[in-house]
């Protein structure tokens, strides 16, 4: 699938899922790019406190930083979201 087209899907997925705006989306991007592999983890990770410093660092606005890490913070919340799977989950 060619990358734009799943890059639009991305930015449509976090969009609709996660009642992000276009600033929040560009700053998960953002994120991404920082942390590389596990983003997720090591960005929810950060204490509320921390995120001035980030913001700084990977050039996003401390408010759209903010929220973004409210909004992931609910993914931690659903019991069927694991850090590390135990077993094959496909099957």
């Amino acid at each position: 699938m060619n990358l734009l087209i799943l890059r639009f899907l991305k930015r449509a997925i976090l969009k609709e899922t996660l009642n992000l705006n276009d600033f929040q989306v560009e700053t998960v991007y953002n994120l991404e790019r920082y942390f590389k592999n596990h983003w997720l983890n090591q960005f929810l990770d950060l204490k509320y406190q921390e995120l001035g410093d980030l913001a700084s660092k990977i050039g996003a606005h401390e408010g759209n930083l903010q929220a973004v890490h409210r909004h992931l913070q609910n993914l931690r919340r659903l019991p069927f979201l694991v850090q590390e799977a135990t077993e094959d989950s496909v099957t």
